[in-house]
């Protein structure tokens, strides 16, 4: 049972980092701190619901905590593939894809 929980936490906490990651100003400890403690509702909110409409109102409460990992995977799933399709839409990962692809194309010409 405490292993489903701390996995859970883990999860819950990934999904956390994914949001700020993507969303805050990584230098600057204490807007990280604040939009942390504001995107560590939204995941819980939703573990909530989806473990109540996953389980019976009436399971066993050891068959919510097995599910609660399973919902917890499915939405930091969601949240890496939200962040890595913001990231790779911002300016300085083009720039960046760019200035490899032409580093990779100098590299052929002289091989």
């Amino acid at each position: 049972m405490c292993s489903y929980r701390r996995r859970t936490e883990e999860l819950v906490r990934e999904a956390v980092e994914l949001a700020v990651a993507v969303r805050a100003d990584l230098s600057d400890t204490a807007a990280v701190a604040g939009l942390t403690r504001q995107c560590e509702t939204g995941p819980r909110a939703l573990l909530a619901l989806a473990c109540e409409r996953d389980c019976d109102p009436d399971a066993d409460p050891a068959w919510t905590q097995f599910t609660a990992p399973q919902v917890a995977q499915r939405i930091r799933d969601k949240r890496r593939a939200a962040a890595l399709r913001r990231l790779l839409g911002s300016q300085e990962a083009v720039a960046e894809a760019d200035a490899a692809y032409e580093a990779y194309r100098r590299r052929r010409r002289y091989c």
